[in-house]
């Protein structure tokens, strides 16, 4: 059950009713597109007998001071009732653009999309089928990427997953990244205190890019834990009769070859595909997790860094993952980090 301490008093909103006798909570956050998820006990066997699924739920940490924002507003959509007490689930607002909680919609030759960027089908699908009567996912922070990807193309015959075709599109964009800058994107819910708003967020250019955040063992680090892999150093990428291959630099842990396929015009082309994919995922870290106590509000993307004795990770690495758990007085967090993008043009 929740009690309160001098540092962190969180409040739990299911609609408009606060809840003051709560657990268990734990928020996941992921920079791969994914829904961030909320788990929380509450302790309230009224709630047995409630109607609780597609709620509307928000969560304030107010982690040194009340916040103005919670860190996650979302509905429920699993519930979990004992005798005592009642364990909820619960997904950001995305969870209306896909599975059976998605309106259906029909992209066909006669009614499509094409000559839509992504963000743009996006928001009229919202608009058209999801804010009809309320706002359920805001719109203020959603804006177009630069050279953003086309509907072009795209046929669905009545398909409720609309989420799926926009993260498929995102995925299309890394691919295609700018050799001389490569850059990811992935689709994200900024709060602004009224709504919960779908934006899709692009890796900050890494020369301008400042650590949001530095972790010394005297200020932030409680441990980290990181798995190393030997990556892959070579490619061969198939499309058909066209080849293309790379090779990355002497090898010098060793070769490790790897193939991919899709659809490329040129060797040109698909060798440009294969340079992306090795130097993408070419890092000896395979996993980081650092467990730290500051940065429960840092952002997804956000450039943290290191400052720790093992040279290999004692530098700037972005935010892929955050997990808030509280139950009692007892407040932790943990932070999943991969290493900024090699820049490529040494390469080609």
């Amino acid at each position: 059950m929740t009690k309160q301490n001098i540092f962190c008093e969180p409040q739990l909103f299911i609609g408009d009713s606060e809840n003051i006798d709560f657990g268990n909570v734990s928020l996941i956050f992921k920079a791969d597109s994914s829904l961030h998820t909320l788990t929380v006990t509450v302790y309230n066997p009224e709630y047995n007998n409630f109607n609780l699924f597609n709620k509307p739920i928000s969560f304030y940490l107010n982690y040194g001071a009340n916040d103005s924002t919670p860190i996650f507003r979302g509905f429920i959509k699993d519930v979990n009732a004992v005798k005592e007490h009642v364990t909820i689930k619960a997904l950001d607002a995305r969870c209306f653009l896909t599975g059976n909680e998605g309106v259906p919609i029909s992209i066909t030759d006669a009614n499509n999309f094409d000559g839509y960027t992504v963000v743009q089908f996006l928001q009229a699908y919202i608009e058209d089928n999801i804010n009809v009567n309320d706002t359920i996912i805001g719109l203020s922070a959603l804006k177009d990427i630069e050279n953003p990807p086309l509907m072009d193309g795209v046929r669905e015959e009545n398909t409720t997953d609309v989420y799926n075709i926009i993260k498929t599109k995102i995925q299309n964009y890394n691919n295609d990244a700018d050799l001389n800058n490569i850059k990811t994107c992935f689709i994200n819910m900024v709060d602004d205190g009224l709504y919960s708003n779908i934006t899709v967020e692009t890796d900050k250019n890494l020369p301008d890019a400042y650590p949001s955040m530095v972790l010394t063992f005297n200020n932030g680090i409680l441990d980290y834990n990181y798995k190393k892999r030997a990556p892959a150093s070579s490619i061969v990428v198939n499309s058909g009769d066209v080849v293309g291959k790379f090779t990355y630099g002497n090898t010098p842990l060793g070769r490790l070859g790897k193939s991919i396929s899709g659809n490329y015009e040129s060797s040109a082309d698909a060798q440009e595909a294969g340079i992306i994919d090795i130097l993408h995922n070419y890092d000896t870290i395979d996993t980081l997790n650092v467990k730290c106590n500051k940065g429960h509000y840092i952002n997804l993307g956000e450039i943290v860094q290191l400052q720790v004795p093992e040279l290999e990770i004692s530098k700037d690495f972005r935010v892929t993952g955050k997990k808030i758990t509280f139950n009692n007085d007892k407040l932790s967090l943990s932070l999943d980090l991969i290493k900024p993008y090699v820049i490529m043009r040494n390469y080609l």
